[in-house]
């Protein structure tokens, strides 16, 4: 998926450092809608013979890979021995490895079985076809272990693990220019998400590994994929919630290793993350409002808050949860003391005590001028959220033209009037380039111009 990027009457430059979400790989149940081969979903690109990668379709948490604080759920994929090799291209340009920077890559994992020899199920690709920052699983005296490696010439393994457990795995790769044999490979077994990991804890460190991605004749590569791997020695395994961030261009290698950390948003993406169709109107004498949050885990309670110029908030109502099944759960408020001109933000509280905020709605419960944001600004997941306000109620359509009038996106959108909220999903094809966002009703045509990076 591309974002999009709302520009006004200027252009960004491009910053000698470098921090970018690379891939995020989430298996969402709206793209992979049953269960079967991975095949060329979500631009997936399947390599070798034998048995494909396996989605596992869930609508529910319930047998699914979940760890605390960290986005997974639902849908997952298996792999097993001597299938296909897919890999998935990173998004935007590719990473000359001629530069010094790091990767962070991290992902949830349940073995259910693995062979003593044990093989790598998960690595950095480049542009030449070489596999590096490698992670590996295999049986000893009956355990499971975790390994890692540069190129597969040298191989540390964790101490023992359980089968059929859900595991969150952090691994760091640090690029050192100068030599095949001096790059720094960190991996944590369940680390904390909310800050980034020391390289101190780490559960498995291999310094000056050795890699073979510099090419031949002083070329050097680029790198540009994940890669998942079945072999005759892989385990069966379950995989979701892939994650790669890189960052570069800092005064240390600590600092590109932050860079990426913070971009990586291993705790979550970037607010708001789980709630969806927001909504604020008025109705009546007082304003209602609506919201759902489309992944409920370990929520405690919404606070509804309101504030009068969008800054300052204070606590309206307080409203339990009521699924907490990792689906979709839909909630309502009717404030029937609103001000004139109202902000709305809903706050969930979840179990390891961490918040989380919506988008904010306006309500002029005095006036009913039209206004139309496209945000955030810059994005970096697959997400472009619409929010109007002084829409009068109606039927409406979005479309989503390009530059020569091609209509790229179409989605029709029943609004009960006031402010609303709605996400618009680009499918992955899309080129980079101008585009627009026309809003069409009965009576209103709205056009809001964006760029795709």
């Amino acid at each position: 998926m591309k974002h999009l990027l709302l520009i006004a009457a200027f252009s960004l430059s491009a910053l000698a450092s470098t921090a970018q979400l690379k891939l995020t790989e989430q298996f969402d149940n709206t793209i992979f809608t049953a269960s079967g081969n991975l095949g060329t979903k979500n631009s997936w690109v399947q390599n070798g013979g034998g048995t494909d990668v396996q989605v596992v379709f869930k609508t529910n948490n319930t047998g699914a890979l979940t760890y605390p604080s960290y986005s997974s759920g639902r849908t997952y994929v298996t792999i097993g021995t001597n299938g296909t090799d897919p890999h998935k291209l990173f998004t935007g340009a590719t990473i000359p490895l001629g530069t010094t920077g790091t990767f962070f890559t991290t992902f949830v994992v349940r073995v259910t079985s693995a062979t003593t020899a044990g093989d790598y199920i998960l690595a950095l690709g480049t542009d030449a076809g070489d596999f590096v920052g490698r992670f590996y699983v295999r049986t000893n005296s009956g355990n499971l272990q975790f390994g890692i490696s540069g190129n597969g010439t040298g191989i540390s393994w964790t101490g023992t693990h359980s089968f059929n457990t859900t595991y969150l795995i952090a691994i760091r790769y640090d690029i050192v220019t100068g030599s095949t044999t001096n790059d720094d490979m960190y991996m944590w077994v369940n680390p904390s998400t909310v800050t980034e990991p020391a390289t101190g804890s780490a559960t498995l460190t291999r310094l000056n590994v050795s890699e073979t991605y510099d090419g031949s004749g002083g070329s050097v590569d680029d790198m540009n994929k994940i890669a998942l791997r079945q072999s005759g020695n892989s385990p069966i395994a379950a995989l979701d919630a892939i994650r790669v961030a890189y960052g570069s261009g800092q005064s240390t290698q600590a600092a590109n290793a932050s860079a990426a950390w913070a971009n990586l948003g291993a705790a979550g993406a970037p607010l708001p993350v789980n709630f969806a169709n927001v909504k604020a109107y008025s109705k009546g004498t007082g304003v209602q409002l609506e919201w759902s949050n489309m992944t409920e885990t370990d929520v405690l309670n919404y606070v509804v808050e309101r504030s009068s110029n969008g800054v300052d908030f204070t606590t309206v109502a307080n409203v339990m949860a009521k699924q907490n099944d990792g689906g979709k759960a839909d909630y309502s408020f009717y404030d029937a003391n609103p001000a004139a001109v109202n902000y709305y933000r809903i706050q969930s509280l979840e179990g390891n005590n961490s918040k989380k905020y919506s988008v904010i709605v306006k309500v002029d419960t005095k006036a009913a001028q039209t206004d139309v944001v496209l945000y955030p600004n810059p994005v970096t997941g697959s997400t472009l959220s619409l929010q109007a306000t002084g829409l009068e109620k109606g039927q409406y359509m979005l479309r989503v033209m390009s530059a020569n009038g091609q209509q790229v996106y179409a989605k029709s959108l029943a609004h009960a009037g006031g402010a609303v909220t709605s996400s618009v999903e680009l499918p992955s094809t899309i080129k980079p380039g101008m585009y627009t966002l026309q809003i069409a009703g009965a009576i209103t045509v709205i056009n809001k111009s964006f760029i795709v990076r």
